[in-house]
């Protein structure tokens, strides 16, 4: 009786158990990653970096650094933002793809034991002997 209340749990409650312990890894590193965000503010600057004073009116040379510090900085901002979303993409690809290798392992480990015992009584795994 034990032992069907163990199979009756382990395909009932215990595989939702393990969808969503997947599901909530892949939503705490999209969380973690911010891909939307990152998308979003994609091409604003990384820090602002001001090399002009405070006044209103400033020379040209002071416009031209201006302007290039804000041109590095938008670039900055645009390739680290750019490695995020790409090793975020990956870990989300390589969470799904474990999570589904996951639930089918827990699919098949009650009938583990049944395939060591016929793998053991066919004569087990054949091996090369050096």
């Amino acid at each position: 009786m034990l032992l069907f209340e163990f199979f009756r749990w382990w395909y009932s409650e215990g595989i939702i158990v393990r969808i969503k312990s997947v599901m909530n890894a892949i939503s705490r590193t999209a969380e973690a990653f911010s891909i939307g965000m990152m998308f979003k503010t994609l091409f604003r600057p990384f820090k602002r970096i001001s090399a002009a004073g405070s006044g209103v009116t400033q020379s040209l040379d002071n416009k031209m650094k201006e302007l290039g510090d804000q041109l590095i900085s938008r670039f900055i901002g645009f390739v680290a933002r750019t490695t995020m979303i790409i090793a975020g993409t990956l870990s989300l690809i390589l969470l799904l793809i474990g999570g589904i290798f996951l639930v089918i392992f827990h699919l098949f480990m009650p009938i583990a034991p049944l395939i060591g015992l016929l793998l053991m009584l066919w004569g087990g795994i054949p091996y090369v002997a050096i």
